[in-house]
């Protein structure tokens, strides 16, 4: 009969095992800890220690014997009773006593029982499946090798040896085809710029260039008033005996053109503002611009006719704007689609009724 594992398996659930007329075995909760000169890592377990006064019978191992070995509390009492002699004897014939998964008992020079725990068993079920961890030392630098590493500047930093002249020049030489085409590439693009430029050019329309002028939407008007015209003594005298006198007519400004102001005012005082009336007899102005200085008015029809269109100045409005026309019509429709047909050319044009 071995009484070791039932020492064993009692330690599990209890504190403290104690075998009669010998001593007791204590276990005491210990936390994880490091042993850095075995490299361990151990677990929370929990430290064996024996206490000889332990003496006096508690009737836990008694019982736990008896009822594994189905004995009598008294049967189980003499079985722990020689195995206590059978360890008295082992230690006064200076032998140790081992119990197995618990620790090694012996006597010292002055007859004290001496433990050592067996380690190699955690008691603490807490703990359960942790395992002790081994772990290798860090290897750290010294001082005086640090300090020969950081500052080793003659052996790491080594002047490159310079290159021949032969090398630099060859490669001078490689990168002036590269510059080359570059200057060809800015030469091709700055002359496709120059001719677009030079077509934005001719078609611009530099009625609508100043910036200060009031510019409003092309709005046809749904009924326009009668306002009437005065008519010039010259324009008076060219018309024939036999027409009827001027009915009334509606001049709606839709919308003026900018005035250019690049003229000194010697310019502005000799151009006449008597209004005059365009002698077609048409209701309908297809309009193209509007302009206060007459040189400018006269500038911008020069422009019309060189896109072929049928160009004149009508007359002026009740603000003193010359009229530049691009056709007269007595159709409302066909005013319409000469407008369109001046619009098309990248020209603006508007609707006058008179």
């Amino acid at each position: 009969m071995r009484i070791d594992q039932h020492i064993s398996s009692l330690l599990y659930e209890h504190d403290c095992v104690i075998i009669p007329e010998f001593g007791g075995f204590i276990a005491g909760y210990a936390p994880a800890r490091m042993e850095p000169a075995r490299h361990l890592i151990l677990p929370p377990h929990k430290n064996l220690s024996f206490n000889k006064h332990l003496r006096s019978n508690d009737g836990l191992l008694t019982n736990e014997i008896a009822t594994a070995e189905q004995k009598t509390f008294s049967q189980a009492s003499d079985i722990i009773r020689s195995y206590v002699s059978e360890l008295n004897g082992r230690l006064q014939r200076g032998e140790k006593a081992a119990i197995e998964k618990i620790g090694i008992l012996q006597l010292d020079i002055e007859k004290n029982i001496q433990f050592e725990p067996d380690n190699s068993v955690n008691y603490l079920t807490g703990a359960f499946g942790m395992t002790r961890i081994s772990f290798l030392p860090v290897k750290r630098e010294s001082v005086p090798q640090r300090i020969e590493k950081e500052f080793r500047v003659e052996k790491e930093f080594v002047d490159r040896k310079p290159l021949p002249q032969e090398k630099n020049k060859i490669r001078k030489i490689s990168k002036i085809p590269a510059i080359m085409s570059t200057v060809v590439v800015l030469l091709a693009l700055g002359i496709i710029l120059l001719s677009v430029k030079t077509n934005i050019f001719n078609q611009l329309n530099y009625s609508s260039l100043n910036p200060f002028a009031k510019k409003t939407t092309a709005v046809t008007p749904p009924a326009p008033t009668a306002v009437p015209l005065a008519v010039s003594p010259a324009a008076a005298s060219k018309a024939p005996a036999s027409a009827t006198p001027p009915t009334p007519v509606v001049a709606s400004e839709i919308h003026k053109t900018s005035e250019v102001n690049n003229t000194s005012e010697t310019d502005k005082t000799s151009v006449s503002v008597t209004q005059t009336r365009h002698e077609s007899g048409a209701g309908f102005h297809v309009v193209c611009g509007c302009f206060k200085i007459k040189s400018n008015a006269l500038h911008f029809l020069e422009k019309l006719k060189s896109k072929n269109l049928n160009a004149e100045i009508i007359g002026q409005n009740k603000d003193g704007l010359y009229i530049v026309s691009c056709g007269d019509y007595k159709r409302k429709e066909d005013a319409y689609a000469e407008m369109d047909r001046v619009r098309a050319q990248n020209t603006d044009a508007w609707m006058l009724a008179q």
